[in-house]
């Protein structure tokens, strides 16, 4: 089996254009598997948009390609971060909800995005990795 670390460094190797399109995927398949399960459309787009937030807040740092990686994959003008305090105080408790709520399908969905959002600036930090395992425990 390969390692965690090896097969991150596969996503930090990867182009722009393909971490793009395979968030794009992630995302869609995410969208179908919830919308099938009878989860709100409102619920999703907030769900999604808490987990960009604490993806990106692992590190502490929204990086300029962090920020248009994700004008390009949902086709916006911006995106607004939650406050880090806000992200701080939520971060465990909606993972351990949400982590409990996923099938094996759905999580790996989700971690492949989280992985995708993480590499964009090729490279992962010891808190992004951190975070990373959280989502895999």
């Amino acid at each position: 089996m390969e390692k965690l670390q090896d097969l991150l460094q596969k996503y930090v190797n990867a182009d722009y254009t393909s971490l793009l399109r395979q968030a794009d995927l992630d995302l869609t398949a995410l969208t179908q598997l919830l919308l099938a399960k009878n989860v709100d459309q409102k619920d999703l787009s907030s769900i999604f948009y808490t987990i960009i937030n604490l993806t990106i807040a692992a590190d502490g740092q929204f990086s300029s390609l962090e920020a248009q990686f994700l004008k390009d994959l949902f086709q916006i003008e911006s995106f607004q971060m939650f406050s880090r305090e806000t992200v701080e105080a939520n971060t465990n408790s909606f993972l351990e909800q949400l982590l409990r709520t996923l099938n094996l399908e759905e999580r790996t969905y989700l971690i492949d995005f989280c992985v995708c959002l993480l590499s964009i600036d090729k490279t992962i930090t010891r808190e992004e990795y951190t975070f990373i395992q959280k989502l895999l425990s």
